[in-house]
């Protein structure tokens, strides 16, 4: 990356095999602004603070559904010390990015208006893409397909707006298998 800011082609030298496209470059631009040690404290704690808006969301949502209750505390520090956390804290992996925005995603959706759904949609979206444009070069980086209408949606095809008390049964099967 500091290749990158002073000018230099971080690509071009192979020792130092930098995987990944040219967006991530320019997502990080910021840890530039301070030392190396220090952006990378900051990544940590931004990426830990992504996980826990995630078991904070998860908590509160157990509660509503009337799941067995469970602290704050307890939700946080049960998905702080998960596996799949730890080990993307301790690599400095950006996959959390993506959980502020199915919390927000989910919290508009709620709210059951075609503007919120659209909303919900482009975080949706933006989550995938972000995840998408962030592929290692190496894992065959962004093809045409991970750009699909598709998989910007996560995989999810909507055809039309069905209504949230229409049951998916009640579709055509023309309906349910249309672009």
């Amino acid at each position: 990356m500091r290749t990158w800011v002073e000018g230099g082609d971080p690509y071009e030298k192979k020792h130092l095999l930098l995987v990944y496209p040219p967006i991530v470059l320019r997502l990080f631009i910021w840890a530039k602004l301070m030392p190396p040690e220090v952006s990378a404290r900051v990544w940590i704690c931004l990426a830990a603070a992504c996980a826990v808006i995630g078991a904070l969301a998860s908590v509160r949502i157990r509660r509503q559904l009337g799941l067995a209750n469970v602290s704050a505390s307890f939700g946080v520090a049960v998905i702080l010390y998960s596996t799949p956390v730890l080990f993307a804290l301790e690599r400095g992996n950006y996959d959390l990015l993506i959980v502020p925005l199915v919390v927000a995603a989910v919290m508009l959706m709620r709210r059951e208006t075609e503007t919120a759904d659209v909303m919900a949609a482009f975080l949706l979206a933006v989550g995938n893409m972000g995840q998408a444009l962030s592929r290692p070069v190496s894992s065959g980086g962004i093809g045409a397909s991970t750009l699909a209408p598709d998989n910007l949606a996560g995989g999810i095809r909507c055809p039309h707006r069905v209504s949230r008390r229409t049951p998916t049964h009640a579709l055509s099967g023309e309906q349910q298998h249309s672009h």
